[in-house]
């Protein structure tokens, strides 16, 4: 059995779905779901259409391969595709790719939502990620990458964006929707970005009081190398992580 590199347990071994694009309406849907009897050569060419409007399925992403799940931090190893990250319920189906700039209002409402977190930490409800507008975003968005999570109806349910200077990556804005917390999106999206910029210096900040935020960081390779005070009540720390 694997070990998980993010963690160290113990890996699950899956059967995965592929993932179809209907051509008629962009949903995306499973060809197959999980299950431990049936490999993917056994079940492909059975469902050939959308089963909302029959018609044929476009591109796919998710080509067959087994799945390693850790069960502890969710972590998933897998083959071919790196912007399906797929989970053994249709309902937790997550898919992260690249923000169009269509989706930046979208994004940066959600962006409103996860920081009342941290703006109930402080007291405060004029942190920076709260006063950001949507001029400001676009701007971010035309410097770097911006990437979303999606689920399986197509609503944005996470973010993150960075952008590259003198050979370091500088990530940002790592949000996931409140309700869909601690499922591993915001590990999968942090993973992503780093793939966007390969081999190079990556780092990021948060405060000292959002302990949730320097576990996952560290947990990923992250370490802590200086320490920022704004106020006495506000402190930055930073951390990088070199691949």
């Amino acid at each position: 059995m694997a070990i998980c590199e993010i963690c160290g347990g113990e890996m699950l071994e899956r059967v995965g779905c592929k993932i179809g694009i209907c051509d008629c309406n962009g949903k995306s849907y499973p060809r197959i779901r999980f299950g431990a009897e049936k490999r993917f050569e056994d079940v492909f060419g059975e469902e050939d259409s959308c089963p909302d409007c029959l018609a044929p399925f476009g591109s796919f992403h998710h080509f067959g391969c087994d799945i390693e799940e850790c069960p502890v931090c969710g972590e998933a190893i897998y083959g071919d595709c790196k912007c399906d990250l797929v989970f053994p319920d249709l309902e937790d189906l997550v898919i992260i790719k690249r923000a169009e700039q269509d989706d930046l209002q979208k994004i940066l409402n959600l962006q409103y939502l996860a920081y009342q977190s941290e703006a109930k930490l402080f007291n405060n409800p004029d942190i920076p990620p709260l006063k950001q507008s949507l001029t400001d975003v676009v701007n971010e968005y035309q410097k770097g990458i911006v990437l979303k999570a999606e689920d399986v109806k197509g609503n944005i349910i996470g973010s993150v964006r960075a952008y590259s200077e003198n050979g370091t990556v500088y990530i940002g804005k790592l949000i996931v929707h409140p309700e869909r917390q601690g499922k591993g999106i915001g590990t999968k999206l942090l993973i992503n970005i780093e793939n966007e910029y390969p081999g190079c210096r990556y780092e990021l900040f948060t405060s000292t009081k959002s302990e949730k935020n320097i576990c996952l960081y560290e947990r990923l390779g992250y370490a802590i190398f200086k320490e920022k005070e704004i106020t006495e009540e506000l402190k930055f720390l930073y951390l990088e992580k070199q691949n």
